[in-house]
């Protein structure tokens, strides 16, 4: 799993994808940890914590979670935050 190019798509999880950019970019804002100095192992906790998120993403739209205000917010700060 090397750093690549920002647009390389490292994960799509349901048709979702999830890029180098937005692992990258979240990182960076978090914990200022940079993903191309980063161990593999590292890499590939933080890609399995983004399937694992985007997955209970899912799940709460399936259930209709996502339709109370407070949910639609947290859902729209996570989103922010991965692709900021």
């Amino acid at each position: 799993m090397s750093a690549g190019d920002a647009s390389e798509v490292i994960a799509v999880v349901n048709g979702t994808e999830i890029t180098v950019s937005q692992v990258s970019s979240g990182l960076s804002r978090d914990a200022g940890e940079d993903f191309s100095s980063m161990t593999l192992e590292r890499k590939s906790q933080l890609v399995m914590s983004l399937i694992n998120r985007q997955l209970v993403l899912e799940q709460a739209r399936k259930e209709a979670f996502d339709a109370s205000p407070e949910i639609q917010d947290a859902v729209q700060q996570s989103n922010n935050r991965v692709a900021s």
